[in-house]
């Protein structure tokens, strides 16, 4: 079997002249070769799925534009593309909850599963009704709190098979500035990147094959988390070279950026900073002071957000970016 290819059917991506990128389609417009990504979408995806497979060749279908959505005939006109098309994993950080065109959205399915084709389908983030997600022929993808992008839960019997990782990581999307990205279209990139690399691993073998194998190594733990709530994630426990003035710093720096008064920025060490007011926008301006006040340099793209969710784990960030670990 030649390599792996994917197509990524969401907003497009940043850049048309990256290495691997191999051509695809436009459903938004009529300028058929503008993959622009004008949401980010599309381009948090693939940064996803380069977090498990650096280097991979991949088309796009592009159905999104700026505000995120798409008619059920365009996405019926992405997998009818897909018919002609060699990319044997589609990922799709989407769903719709219509079902009038269910059945017709499931034949489609079963056509590109009858090729040797993987469609991975990401669940609607509100649990309703999920298609693609839920049709047979295609691997429907639930996301939780895990904190670790490369596990997963298998089952091939459920109505949803896939559980992965959702906690929101910062990767690059739109222009190339880095966002954070969580959700089950997060954790739907995380399985495709998973698979993509089981197959590279094993190119010789089908599509069957390679999904025996996704069930042999599942991890049955992942299922046990059942985190759907980042306040209740646990916060890792850090030993760093860290002194009350640093302690100071930060409370000070916890305090402007999430607007708490003088007398509560005493926050415990392991407690859940979202319960403070912390989301994904302001805790971007938090590692952008902490780097500022602290005069150190963090590596954005190996940051989530449970990182941030507690002083503990700030102080860690900070450890790194002073590279006191090694």
């Amino acid at each position: 079997m030649n390599e792996c290819k994917v197509c990524i059917v969401d907003s497009g991506i940043t850049d048309t002249k990256d290495i691997g990128f191999i051509g695809g389609t436009n459903l938004v417009e009529r300028e058929k070769s503008n993959f622009r990504d004008y949401n980010g979408h599309g381009s948090m995806c693939l940064s996803t799925i380069r977090k498990i497979v650096p280097n991979f060749e991949y088309y796009v279908i592009r159905i999104f534009g700026q505000e995120l959505k798409c008619s059920t005939f365009q996405l019926m006109e992405a997998l009818s593309y897909l018919l002609t098309n060699d990319a044997q994993i589609i990922n799709l950080s989407l769903s719709t909850t219509g079902i009038k065109y269910k059945k017709d959205i499931q034949n489609l399915c079963k056509q590109l599963y009858q090729q040797g084709k993987i469609v991975i389908a990401s669940c609607d983030n509100r649990n309703n009704i999920s298609i693609p997600a839920e049709c047979k022929y295609t691997l429907g993808v639930r996301g939780t709190l895990i904190n670790s992008i490369d596990r997963y839960y298998f089952n091939r019997w459920s109505r949803i098979q896939c559980l992965a990782d959702s906690t929101p990581i910062l990767v690059k999307g739109l222009e190339n500035q880095v966002h954070f990205f969580g959700g089950n279209s997060k954790a739907t990139a995380c399985m495709t990147g998973i698979i993509l690399k089981m197959w590279k691993q094993h190119k010789d073998e089908n599509s069957h094959q390679i999904i025996n194998r996704i069930l042999k190594n599942s991890d049955s733990d992942v299922k046990k988390v059942r985190c759907d709530d980042l306040k209740m994630c646990s916060t890792r426990s850090v030993q760093s070279n860290y002194t009350e003035e640093d302690t100071e710093m930060l409370y000070e720096i916890l305090g402007e950026v999430l607007n708490i008064e003088n007398e509560k920025r005493k926050i415990p060490f392991n407690e859940s900073l979202i319960d403070m007011g912390l989301n994904c926008e302001n805790s971007l301006l938090l590692l952008h002071r902490i780097e500022k006040d602290f005069h150190l340099k963090l590596s954005y793209e190996d940051i989530s957000l449970n990182d941030v969710n507690s002083i503990d784990g700030l102080t860690g960030l900070i450890a790194k970016g002073r590279k006191i670990y090694g």
